[in-house]
């Protein structure tokens, strides 16, 4: 986790497919938590068709009130495959 030119926290994320299909769609969310562990934003992002061995780097960031005081976060990932016609 870093801090971006707003003063807010960001999380840099590498998504690879490590599987032998494509994964039609893969989602990843973070919740961002500041020092009492309270939830103060959450961020996500979405990818279409990545296919085996394919990488998708990208960079999530907690915008909004308190997000200036992130302590803490919390990554999950979803994915679906595609299905074979």
């Amino acid at each position: 986790m870093t801090t971006g030119e707003s003063g807010y926290a960001e999380v840099s994320v590498t998504v690879k497919n490590v599987g032998s299909s494509t994964i039609g769609f893969a989602e990843v969310r973070v919740k961002f938590y500041n020092a009492n562990k309270t939830l103060i934003g959450t961020s996500s992002d979405g990818i279409m068709n990545l296919s085996p061995n394919e990488s998708w780097d990208f960079t999530l960031k907690c915008l909004g009130a308190g997000c200036d005081q992130v302590k803490s976060y919390e990554i999950t990932a979803t994915a679906t495959s595609t299905s074979a016609d």
